[in-house]
């Protein structure tokens, strides 16, 4: 997508859809167990959007970090209830 907005909604349409799907989640599991797990998966995360946004034509990179930005926005109470 050329356009940010657009590449948002995709972003977080993507995010939405992907959470109705099965995927790894232990609701036993306390906080600080969580968090052992979400410092790799995060960690992972950034270096994925990293060479995204590295790897994308210059005229691309604002609609790419768009669409993390929209894709991310969704889970970003976590980090903010830990820091």
């Amino acid at each position: 997508m050329r356009r940010p907005l657009p590449a948002f909604v995709a972003g977080l349409s993507s995010h939405l859809v992907m959470d109705v799907m099965l995927h790894w989640g232990d609701e036993r599991l306390e906080w600080e167990e969580f968090v052992e797990v979400a410092r790799v998966d995060g960690t992972v995360g950034l270096a994925v959007c990293a060479s995204a946004l590295a790897s994308a034509p210059r005229d691309a990179r604002v609609p790419m970090a768009a669409a993390i930005l929209g894709a991310c926005i969704i889970d970003m109470d976590k980090p903010c209830r830990h820091f």
